[in-house]
């Protein structure tokens, strides 16, 4: 579980939307990933379970990134990378930013 460790030193909790994204994202290099894609993996690889009421998660996964800009970057429509693996991003935290306090 070593870049769910790297989430939770970020101050990112394991089983949030941050901590899975960051997770599935660590491993996928400047390609990064889409929010599908990462509403997909994360109950697959049990990062995350998406409740059964939500009728959205795709959204939930939008703001939430959104909301982390020091840590996750937007990079096409719908589709995230770490700052922290683009070219010249940074080590750890992405560059810039940190994450939740």
């Amino acid at each position: 579980m070593g870049k769910q460790s790297e989430a939770v030193q970020l101050g990112y909790t394991a089983g949030t939307i941050e901590n899975a994204a960051y997770a599935l994202l660590s491993e996928r290099g400047a390609a990064g990933m889409t929010v599908d894609a990462i509403v997909a993996a994360a109950p697959k690889r049990r990062l995350y379970t998406w409740d059964k009421r939500s009728k959205t998660p795709g959204n939930s996964v939008t703001v939430s990134l959104g909301q982390e800009r020091g840590v996750f970057k937007r990079i096409a429509p719908y589709t995230y990378v770490l700052r922290c693996k683009l070219k010249g991003g940074g080590k750890g935290s992405g560059g810039s930013g940190e994450g939740k306090k």
